[in-house]
């Protein structure tokens, strides 16, 4: 099998307009072809990260699970989920292909590590793409929307400074690698 070009991993940072490019994606799937893009069969490729997360992240331990699969079992549909994005996207002659999910961001950096180094097999580059947002404006947001669907109260708001410390940090990363596995997770 080729490889292709480059493989895009939209790590969506909460409150950025993650679910706004899936479905733009999602929706123009057929002109992204087009033009040498292929987009995944769903909106959101939450399995990509599940394949790689780490075994106590909330993420593993709630997506799978309440369909009834141990983590093993969950992992390799999640791996089967990515091989046949691979498989389509290789049968449809594209040279470049496009994961997102907002679970990405909230894995770890050795996890993003793995998944990079996984998708490296595959593709002669490997891109991370994660769009920030002014840390107070994103902090705002994402607990008014907390409050809108019921999750948050005022009495909540504790924590939120290290939410704003993290994507502070991220706003900061200046040059450098494309991807280094070294980043330590906030």
């Amino acid at each position: 099998m080729s490889k292709f070009e480059t493989i895009y991993i939209h790590a969506g940072m909460s409150k950025t307009g993650t679910t706004s490019i899936q479905g733009a994606f999602r929706s123009n799937s057929k002109a992204l072809l087009k033009q040498g893009f292929f987009y995944g069969t769903n909106s959101n490729h939450f399995q990509v990260s599940l394949a790689f997360s780490n075994p106590k992240s909330r993420l593993t331990t709630t997506s799978y699970f309440i369909a009834g699969l141990n983590r093993r079992q969950a992992i390799k549909r999640s791996k089967v989920y990515i091989d046949n994005n691979i498989a389509q996207a290789t049968e449809a002659s594209a040279p470049n292909l496009v994961f997102s999910s907002e679970f990405i961001f909230a894995a770890g950096a050795n996890e993003i590590g793995e998944m990079v180094k996984h998708f490296q097999q595959y593709a002669k580059n490997v891109r991370l793409v994660i769009y920030v947002r002014d840390p107070m404006g994103r902090a705002v947001s994402q607990f008014q929307q907390q409050v809108k669907v019921g999750r948050r109260t005022l009495t909540h708001f504790d924590g939120m400074d290290k939410i704003v410390k993290c994507a502070d940090h991220l706003m900061n990363i200046r040059g450098g690698p494309a991807f280094s596995t070294s980043l330590q997770p906030c």
